[in-house]
């Protein structure tokens, strides 16, 4: 009998609806679990971290770190209320967590120095790429900029995302990344370098 694949045995999980592994089996960059109603969400997602790390995949978060705080929207389609730390550029960006449940999406940006800002969306690839441009944008500077572009293209293969933004003050960016595993995680490095320049 064949061993299951990791996204095999994230499905057959009680309260996982649908998952997704970005890369191999052998060696995740990613994973992303989409909940039935009305579950347990931290129950499924101890069961997750287990199933992981029997595959040697632990979580990136400190011992001593809070893990983000859950999605919970105040009503339907309302956007998560944001997490913010103090403005100020980090050295860089060390990752971006996307959660999404039955209220809408929320978007984690942390930078190297441990300071995290989030914001929310309706669950689309637009809210996805708002919000992340959004919670980036906290992130450096303390208030959402204003988006000029976004633009996709794909070269031999490669997708790529290029930004166009506004901050405060009129001062304006722009930044591009290649999507290696997440699309999320390439508009995050294309607005860290459109804000940060």
């Amino acid at each position: 009998m064949a061993a299951r694949s990791l996204r095999e045995q994230l499905l057959a999980l009680p309260g996982v609806a649908e998952a997704e592994v970005d890369g191999g089996d052998d060696a995740p960059l990613g994973v992303r679990i989409r909940l039935a109603p009305e579950v347990d969400a931290e129950s499924v997602g101890a069961e997750v971290q287990r199933v992981l790390a029997a595959r040697g995949v632990h979580s990136r978060l400190a011992a001593e770190e809070e893990p983000p705080p859950p999605l919970f929207g105040p009503e339907e389609g309302e956007p998560a209320a944001p997490v913010m730390a103090t403005a100020g550029l980090a050295n860089s960006l060390q990752s971006v967590l996307v959660e999404e449940g039955s209220a809408g999406l929320q978007v984690t940006a942390v930078g190297s120095d441990g300071r995290r800002a989030a914001r929310g969306a309706k669950v689309s690839e637009e809210g996805l790429v708002a919000a992340t441009i959004a919670a980036v944008g906290t992130l450096i500077t303390g208030a959402e900029p204003r988006v000029l572009s976004v633009e996709w293209a794909s070269v031999e293969g490669s997708r790529a995302v290029t930004v166009v933004l506004e901050a405060a003050g009129g001062r304006r960016g722009a930044g591009a990344a290649l999507v290696r595993a997440s699309r999320a995680y390439a508009v995050a490095r294309a607005a860290w370098s459109a804000l940060s320049e």
